[in-house]
This record gives structure tokens, sequence and C-alpha cells, in this order.
């Protein structure tokens, strides 16, 4: 499942324990989790892959820029407007 992203001048990304996605289109600079914002994902696909993958490979891709992480998927996501990953056993 691939989706896009959008950068904004608030994007901060300095919480050390969660990484957010949101749908919104403007960020503050309280959002010090978020990392992109106009997430374009499908809900009800990405709940559909949650549902048949116990665990994912997460690929951040910003240019020539690349980070992986591997994740355990949260079976009870039905957010359709934000995805969080955590770092920990907090269930997102």
């Amino acid at each position: 499942m691939r989706f896009r992203i959008y950068g904004h001048e608030n994007v901060r990304a300095l919480h050390k324990n969660t990484i957010e996605f949101t749908k919104d289109d403007f960020l503050s600079v309280n959002g010090d989790c978020i990392v992109g914002i106009k997430a374009e994902f499908d809900p009800v696909k990405l709940k559909e892959f949650v549902k048949n993958h116990k665990f994912c490979k997460i690929s951040l891709r910003v240019g020539a820029w690349e980070d992986i992480m591997y994740a355990k998927t949260n079976s009870d996501f039905e957010d359709a407007h934000e995805l969080v990953i955590r770092l920990g056993e907090f269930p997102s």
C-alpha cells in the first residue's frame, strides 16, 4: 500500500515516540509528531490492510533520502483522518 503526504512549513517532527500523518491541510507548531499533511491514504484500504497483516514495513521517502521502519499493526485501527505510528506498546 502506498500513499503520499506533503510537507508544511510547521513540520517539526520532534516527538521521539510518535509519527503521525494527517489528512489536515494545515499544521500548527504544536503538532510536533506530525511529519506530513494532506495524507492521501484510503481509510477503507488501510483498514483492510491492517486486518490482513499483523506486521508491516514502512518506508518514508523524500527525494533521495529514505528511512525504513518495521511495525506491528493495530487491528483496532479505525481512524479515517490520521495514521499514527508509535514506538512502544501503546496502541495507535
